[in-house]
């Protein structure tokens, strides 16, 4: 259904739809309230409270898809509500598990209240579901690690980091005195491999603009909400890192670091900025939206902000799968089977790839460091929902599958949309298009793709930005023409000449 179909079954007839009923639609498909007042605020600039069919429109405009999609009934969940009946049920019953205890080892962590608890939910298209705690502010401690390491690998590329840090299990506790067949840590969800991880991260930078660098990183993950710090538990981390400081060592006289690490106090720099990305202070809503944006292959779901590339999501996610819940890491993979990371502080994010990211977030811990309520939620959404990497989907008649089937109709349109967006040198809405998870290189049913169209056309700046995005200048249409082939036969000179330099 297009959008002016939709407009005139809302009116009934009428020339205008009341707002609240705009409003109602939105929210009841679990968009934020950020992106709701966004949208009525396009659709009704003036406050009239009542919608026009161009101020409907209009929507369209925005620089999000997710609300166009949400007034078409086309989000990743559909029925947003049985959804958060679903979530409300699992919450009441993991409330009960009243199992564990706050982290110990340090003093601001064992004054947490062992009753606290939040669970929230965001989809890659912005939905929202929230219960308990999501507003309480806490550390993110070893949560702080998937994102240290795929800042580092972004920054550096792979092959760099992977000189300095491993991909493998350790079989180790997580602060183990062990090292690979390298000499390196064994993966960077670990103590020593999430330090080594840190020390790759701007060393060049002085130590506040370093860590603003990394706070930045964490603000944009969060879609622009304030993230904190949290000074006593760094100043106790510092105190109770005896274990951490011979790590640290450990690896120096190994020589796993990198030549920014020649000192002693280069270490002590070094892990001092490990410690403060511990110490980060988020809320279970933040984390919800740092899990989205993992889930989206990098990019954040509600202000399209490319963060990490699709190939670092990957790397990370892999490694989040396979190590990240500490000694509970292979059994979390084997009966949950989501990519995960834990913290002491309570927090458990979870990934499910291109539908949503999850946090819970309760203090009490078991005996492998893991929130005891987070590893009840995550084992009973699994259970329910077919969100384990090897479940069947929608042929599993024992769970169900919350996420709506991308139809074939749905790729002809986004064929349609970036094409039509190339012909027309719209590079905004390129950029949109593939911000909404259109890929650059989409073919129709002649094998033609937006770089054919731009080539075709002669449109220059809407071909450079397909290029920047890596699109495939040598691909062969139905016929066997590649873009300049194209280009050649119009005589857009301007366009061959890109090409050619190829």
């Amino acid at each position: 259904m297009s959008l002016s179909e939709l407009f005139e079954k809302l009116a009934e007839g009428g020339d205008t739809i009341p707002v609240s009923k705009v409003r109602d639609l939105l929210e009841d498909a679990g968009l934020m309230e950020s992106i709701v007042k966004e949208a009525l605020k396009v659709m009704d600039p003036d406050r009239s409270k009542t919608v026009t069919a161009e101020e409907f429109v209009a929507v369209k405009e925005m620089d999000t898809s997710i609300v166009e999609n949400a007034l078409r009934g086309n989000l990743v969940i559909p029925k947003w509500d049985e959804f958060c009946k679903d979530m409300d049920e699992l919450f009441e019953e993991v409330e009960k598990n009243t199992g564990g205890l706050p982290a110990q080892y340090i003093p601001q962590l064992a004054r947490q209240d062992p009753n606290w608890f939040g669970v929230c939910v965001q989809t890659v298209d912005g939905q929202l579901y929230e219960r308990g705690d999501v507003d309480m502010r806490f550390t993110v401690q070893s949560c702080s690690k998937p994102i240290t390491y795929a800042v580092a690998e972004t920054l550096y590329g792979i092959d760099h980091v992977k000189k300095h840090v491993g991909h493998e299990p350790s079989g180790e506790a997580f602060n183990a005195f062990v090292l690979d067949k390298n000499n390196l840590p064994h993966n960077p969800m670990i103590n020593a491999g999430a330090m080594m991880a840190a020390s790759l991260v701007r060393p060049e930078l002085e130590p506040a603009d370093r860590f603003d660098y990394i706070i930045g990183i964490w603000k944009r993950l969060a879609g622009g909400c304030h993230i904190g710090f949290d000074n006593a538990t760094f100043l106790s981390e510092q105190r109770t890192a005896d274990r951490n400081f011979a790590l640290g060592y450990f690896m120096k006289n190994a020589g796993a670091f990198d030549t920014n690490v020649k000192t002693s106090a280069d270490l002590q720099l070094n892990l001092d900025y490990y410690f403060s990305c511990c110490s980060i202070l988020a809320t279970c809503r933040n984390m919800a939206s740092v899990a989205a944006t993992l889930a989206n292959g990098g990019v954040n779901p509600v202000t399209l902000d490319l963060i990490f590339s699709q190939e670092t999501v990957r790397n990370t996610l892999s490694l989040m799968f396979s190590c990240g819940m500490y000694d509970y890491s292979g059994e979390f993979m084997y009966s949950i089977g989501i990519p995960a990371k834990s913290g002491v502080a309570g927090c458990v994010i979870g990934v499910v790839p291109n539908v949503m990211g999850v946090s819970v977030w309760s203090p009490p811990l078991d005996a492998q460091g893991n929130s005891v309520r987070g590893v009840d939620f995550f084992t009973r959404l699994t259970q329910r929902y077919s969100f384990h990497v090897f479940d069947p989907h929608q042929e599993n008649p024992e769970k169900k599958w919350p996420v709506q089937s991308r139809s074939k109709a749905e790729h002809v349109a986004n064929v349609s949309a970036m094409c039509a967006a190339a012909a027309g040198n719209d590079v905004g809405l390129l950029r949109r298009l593939y911000l909404a998870g259109v890929p650059v290189n989409i073919e129709d049913y002649d094998h033609r793709t937006p770089m054919h169209l731009a080539a075709s056309e002669g449109k220059v700046e809407a071909l450079e930005w397909l290029l920047s995005m890596d699109a495939d200048h040598a691909v062969k249409d139905r016929r066997g023409n590649t873009p300049l082939d194209d280009a050649r036969d119009a005589k857009h000179d301007a366009v061959v000449a890109i090409l050619e330099k190829l």
